[in-house]
């Protein structure tokens, strides 16, 4: 995705990273499974990373950008009942 951009558009200005979501079903801690935990954290942080991976370095040699990475209040406040692994991936996009 990132080199069809760059070749469009050019190197951005902002990047606005909002990515996230879960699939994990009711249950807590002892319902999310190894794939739920690894699912959570493939779509963030590490997309959020290499994302900016593919992005930062273009940007930061044209003397200009930013980069905003949303997050959600779940990553102070998880919903221990769903949301363990999505507001452990979440506060790790944050940190």
């Amino acid at each position: 995705m990132v080199p069809a951009v760059r070749d469009r558009f050019g190197i951005p200005d902002v990047v606005v990273y909002t990515l996230g979501g879960s699939h994990a079903s009711a249950g807590g801690f002892a319902a999310l499974t190894d794939a739920h935990w690894q699912d959570e954290f493939a779509l963030s942080p590490l997309v959020a990373v290499r994302l900016d991976r593919a992005l930062l370095l273009a940007m930061r040699d044209t003397g200009r950008g930013a980069v905003v990475h949303v997050s959600f209040i779940q990553r102070r406040l998880p919903l221990p009942d769903a949301a363990l692994g999505y507001a452990a991936a979440k506060a790790a996009l944050a940190t």
